[in-house]
């Protein structure tokens, strides 16, 4: 598993009101990134395919990636050395083609220690702990192959191009059909109970809807197709505080599109009880600015960390 990035590149992200600006002075990001390779796996079919585990008492960070062939590969990483610790689904050389070889379209975590691992591939979704067996797998019966996993307790939130299905317990509790593909899928808890849980699904018409089991409580119109969603939190240090704590009035979510286009929506907690309008922030609302003539890249994955 290498890095396609080349070494030494310097990426620059200028602020998006580069003229006529009055919140505040335009600023100009800079980083350097260095490749480093890892580990040597198959080819690798779906986006979002690699998760990072937490530390386990051994200390070392696990790497978990889901290729093309079927195989999802385990990789201890420890003082900038790396090893493979299990492989699950491996295809074995002669072996026929079967569901459990077809490709891993998605890889998440779940679990009240986000220790458990869950893929999709075809119109299945399997379950493994972190010591690479099988603990679950239930196929979802949809029409198209499952590209976005999501867990939570016992339910588990499963997108296939057009249709969106909750599942508790493994019984089917609310289906949806979109107007457009989904490309993206977050899960927001606005409050600790689950009824205060709501999904967001980033659509190719440029549109977030807001959705509760089986309803469409709000679409939030952006700049482009949103690439993918992610819940933002920043941990006070000193405070040991974090933003989606109850005295929260909102839960923040930053989405990419597929026109280079970074964003913030605000939810309202009090959503889950008395209804209220998901908002885009525009102090937090980011686009890059880029010479005409040029395709901007898409934002194709979000992720952050305390």
């Amino acid at each position: 598993m290498a890095n396609t990035l080349h070494p030494e590149r310097t990426f620059r992200r200028h602020c998006a009101a580069q003229q006529n600006c009055t919140r505040r002075p335009c600023s100009t990001m800079e980083i350097t990134l260095t490749s480093n390779e890892l580990y040597q796996v198959n080819s690798i079919r779906g986006r979002d395919t690699l998760v990072l585990l937490p530390k386990g008492k051994h200390k070392q960070h696990r790497i978990v990636v889901g290729d093309s062939g079927g195989t999802v590969t385990c990789i201890g990483v420890k003082r900038g050395s790396s090893r493979s610790e299990w492989k699950y689904g491996d295809k074995r050389e002669g072996s026929s083609p079967s569901p459990q070889t077809a490709p891993i379209n998605y890889v998440t975590v779940g679990g009240s220690k986000q220790d458990k691992i869950f893929l999709s591939r075809l119109t299945n979704v399997e379950g493994v702990n972190r010591k690479g067996k099988q603990f679950f797998e239930m196929n979802t019966n949809m029409t198209d192959n499952v590209n976005v996993v999501a867990v939570q307790d016992t339910k588990i939130f499963a997108s296939a191009n057009y249709t969106y299905n909750v599942f508790d317990n493994e019984k089917e509790i609310a289906h949806l059909m979109m107007p457009a593909p989904i490309n993206s899928m977050c899960l927001a808890p606005l409050t600790d109970r689950s009824s205060g849980l709501r999904t967001l699904l980033g659509c190719a018409d440029r549109v977030i809807r807001v959705v509760h089991e089986d309803k469409v409580l709000e679409t939030v119109p952006v700049d482009g197709a949103t690439q993918c969603l992610s819940l933002y939190h920043i941990r006070d240090r000193d405070a040991e505080k974090d933003t989606r704590a109850r005295g929260s009035p909102t839960l923040d979510v930053v989405y990419g599109t597929d026109n280079g286009s970074l964003g913030m929506l605000m939810m309202p907690r009090n959503m889950a009880i008395a209804g209220g309008d998901v908002v885009a922030d525009p102090e937090n609302s980011e686009k890059e600015v880029v010479d005409e003539g040029k395709k901007e890249a898409a934002v194709l994955d979000l992720d952050f960390s305390p």
